[in-house]
């Protein structure tokens, strides 16, 4: 008889955590430290950065759970390092990706959503556990961002993404001093100041902390806008023996508004390329600044111990606890009258509650028989979270866009006097998923085979707050296969086909609650890699792949306006199909009295649906090319400058296959100087003012991109 889901969750836990306790005392240290090279040995399941080179890095647990070179992954991860996150000087996440990795796009500038290989996918991860948020994800402590292309089931636990998923690793405490202060500053009042201090609290530097504190205040261009944060987040690393235990957490709030404040020249768009009304200038507000708000408190807890059991056996188990409140107030337009220039408001009181824990535990085991090597790794995910999401719609007086007036909004329902919200869900959901891989490597580690699957069992409950009525679905366990195999003629480089599956899940509830049909996806690609390869008297780096990816009944937001509801129709599609080709090539070089760094990707894809027409936000062909040259000795030492350009192809601003969102080029640049202890750089990113329908939601909803910032950075070490 089949063990019940709970009773083989339960062997699973048992079986690991035996096996961790009782073979315990036969380990070497593995992530202690080294009394002859006062290094740090790391785990495998830690990233080393020591091949690094420039923007380009070697390592990455992306694409598994365990620590891997990137050309013996059997698929496309692409890596924005701390190198680049400091040259661009990168606040927010939805701004790292558009260098250094193709085929990602950034839908809206309100959060962190974006569009891999075609595939929407608004989740996002931190130190491999997905990451809830209704805003943009800031960079105080991030170190480097891992994007993964294609289903990541077996490396992230969650079956049911099909284009890529975005990953934001957090610095670790580091065994040598690092104490750093940057302050930058620019238009609209922004100032931003980040502190980083981290170093080893013990003598055999067994015990290391991290402690990363920052700020922002930032007006913006329109009178409603505002985009103020605090942050404040540690770490502590531990070493006992063979074991690291870690303990890091942060707690960040937000004060700030940031929604789509702009509209279209009429009440019906015409076909072709949306374009501004004149009267929605950069300086435009649908409301006063101190009428609306879009704050969030966001808390995070991570415990997580990593054990070498021994030469070829290791364990890792991680607790992970995440607390978001959102609350805001959005006074926004929704219509245009066809006189062209009264807009028509909505007051969307709203709150969002979250909380999720997470548990996850590897065991990793290497196995060489007869000439081969299996590296074998297990692991079971539990994640418990609950989220409410309520809200109201109320009328608000229209208004002249020529010359707004907002005096009646002195009328608007404040505090205790805002009515009860028409909509308030809450939901509830238990995942349990486990999975087993295995890269078998032979023929001298030339040839590796990969295998595994992920099991994922879901039971969701979802209550209505305000009718009681609770709804409790528990679907059948399914499964996510993936498999491929890996040449590499040499150490750095390698050919790899890979094949690859979501689960089956459910793509969610519409915008009035109700279940969406299921979802299954599926990708197929092959593809070649290079990493540090001595060419023309530099170092080429490079990853090109094909793909061929396709999901059913995909998730799409409508044109249309709920009246029930005041949201955008969410709804789902037959099915999706998106093939083509991405590469990513740098190259690094040593070039007169300085040396030069190069990045380029291009994407190129079809993303259509079941009748073979374009899919709304994705656009066929990316592409982007990042240059800097520095200069390491002579008059000019320390001294760097780079140049950017960023190129979108128009896509699909909606389902109408006749609205078009063009986004055109746009080119940002830097210069750094370095001074003993001392750090200036001055960034301009937009900088030819290009502006553009960044996202459209109805005439008078639309989304404008952002204008030319110009800032200057000053950072000091000590």
């Amino acid at each position: 008889m089949p063990l019940a889901r709970p009773g083989r969750r339960l062997l699973t836990c048992a079986a690991m955590t035996a096996a961790s306790l009782g073979l315990s005392a036969q380990s070497e240290p593995a992530t202690k430290k080294s009394s002859e090279s006062d290094a740090i040995v790391m785990s495998t399941f830690e990233v080393s950065t020591e091949r690094d080179v420039g923007y380009f890095s070697a390592e990455t647990t992306a694409g598994t759970r365990t620590s891997k070179p990137l050309v013996e992954l059997p698929g496309t991860v692409s890596i924005i390092n701390e190198a680049m996150i400091k040259d661009l000087k990168i606040d927010r996440l939805a701004d790292a990706l558009n260098y250094g990795t193709a085929g990602v796009t950034s839908l809206d500038i309100i959060q962190d959503d974006f569009s891999i290989r075609g595939y929407r996918e608004s989740n996002r991860f931190r130190d491999g556990v997905s990451q809830s948020g209704f805003f943009n994800n800031q960079l105080y402590d991030i170190e480097r961002i891992e994007v993964l292309k294609g289903p990541v089931a077996l490396s992230f636990g969650s079956g049911t993404i099909l284009g890529g998923a975005v990953n934001m690793i957090a610095k670790a405490p580091s065994a040598t001093p690092v104490r750093e202060v940057d302050v930058s500053i620019g238009g609209n009042s922004f100032v931003r100041g980040t502190v980083n201090v981290s170093d080893a609290l013990t003598d055999d530097k067994n015990v290391r902390y991290r402690v990363t504190a920052g700020a922002q205040n930032d007006d913006r261009w329109k009178e409603m806008e505002r985009d103020n944060n605090i942050f404040f987040g540690s770490g502590v690393d531990f070493d006992f023996g063979n074991s690291t235990v870690s303990l890091y957490g942060y707690h960040y709030e937000t004060d700030s508004y940031i929604y789509f404040n702009d509209f279209l020249t009429s009440q019906t768009p015409a076909a072709g390329i949306l374009e501004f009304n004149d009267n929605s200038t950069e300086s435009f507000s649908t409301a006063r600044g101190k009428d609306v708000y879009y704050d969030s408190t966001d808390d995070y807890f991570k415990a997580s111990m990593a054990t070498q059991l021994n030469d070829d056996l290791s364990f890792k188990v991680l607790y992970r606890y995440q607390g978001l409140k959102d609350r805001r107030r959005i006074i926004r337009g929704i219509s245009l009258d066809a006189d062209g220039y009264t807009l028509n408001r909505q007051d969307i009181p709203f709150a969002i509650d979250g909380d999720t824990s997470t548990v996850q535990a590897d065991l990793n085991y290497l196995l060489n028989f007869a000439g081969m090597t299996h590296d074998i790794t297990v692991g079971v995910d539990y994640t418990h979270s609950f989220s409410r999401q309520g809200l109201v719609v109320l009328p608000v007086d229209p208004i002249d866009t020529r010359n707004p007036d907002f005096s009646s909004d002195d009328n608007l329902p404040m505090g205790d006097a805002i009515p009860a919200f028409t909509s308030d869900n809450a939901n509830y959901s238990d995942v349990t998923s486990y999975y087993v891989s295995d890269y078998l490597s032979f023929f001298e580690d030339k040839l590796t085979l990969v295998g595994g699957i992920r099991w994922v069992d879901v039971i969701t409950s979802r209550k209505n707050r305000i009718n009681g009525d609770i709804t409790r679905e528990e679907t059948p366990t399914q499964s996510a296969p993936r498999y491929g195999a890996v040449y590499q003629p040499t150490k750095n480089t390698s050919v790899y086909l890979v094949h690859s599956e979501t689960v089956a899940s459910s793509n969610g509830l519409n915008q009035r609650g109700e279940l969406l049909p299921d979802s299954v996806g599926e990708m197929d690609e092959i593809g070649i890699k290079a990493f540090d390869i001595k060419l023309l008297g530099g170092q080429l780096f490079s990853s090109v792949a094909y793909f061929d990816m396709a999901k059913t009944n995909v998730r799409v937001i409508l044109p249309d306006i709920d009246p029930q509801t005041g949201f955008s129709i969410i709804t789902t599609t037959t099915g999706d199909t998106s093939k083509g080709f991405e590469f990513e090539l740098g190259y690094r070089a040593e070039v007169g009295p300085g040396q030069v760094d190069l990045i380029a990707t291009h994407y190129n894809a079809e993303t259509r649906n079941a009748d073979g027409l374009r899919v709304p936000f994705a656009p066929d062909d990316v592409s982007s090319l990042l240059l800097k040259y520095s200069w390491s000795e002579g008059a000019l030492d320390g001294l760097a400058i780079g140049l950017g350009g960023y190129f979108e192809s128009t896509k699909l601003a909606s389902t109408s296959q006749t609205l078009i969102l063009d986004y055109g080029n746009t080119y940002d640049a830097f210069v750094n100087y370095s001074w003993n202890d001392w750090r200036f750089s001055l960034n301009l990113n937009n900088m030819s003012d290009n502006r553009y329908v960044a996202r459209y939601a109805a005439p008078g909803l639309i989304q404008g991109s952002e204008p030319r910032t110009v800032r200057l950075n000053v950072g000091y070490s000590w």
